[in-house]
């Protein structure tokens, strides 16, 4: 029984991490579209609530998941 929820509970655990990932990797994948298009950051900080020091920082973050996957 312990086996079970202890698998149970790694599980969700790895889909809420996914579920996390992604949702980094979309927010870059959207900063990075906004930037193609010739949007300022000031505006994509209005309409993402992120700068461009935290882009950055997301675009490590999944560029160094990209590599452990």
């Amino acid at each position: 029984e312990l086996i079970r929820e202890g698998r149970q509970e790694g599980r969700q655990e790895g889909r809420q991490e996914g579920r996390q990932e992604g949702e980094l990797k979309g927010q870059a994948a959207t900063i990075e579209s906004f930037l193609r298009a010739g949007v300022g950051w000031p505006i994509i900080k209005q309409a993402t609530g992120i700068d461009q020091e935290a882009f950055e920082s997301l675009r490590r973050k999944t560029q160094a998941s990209d590599r452990e996957s």
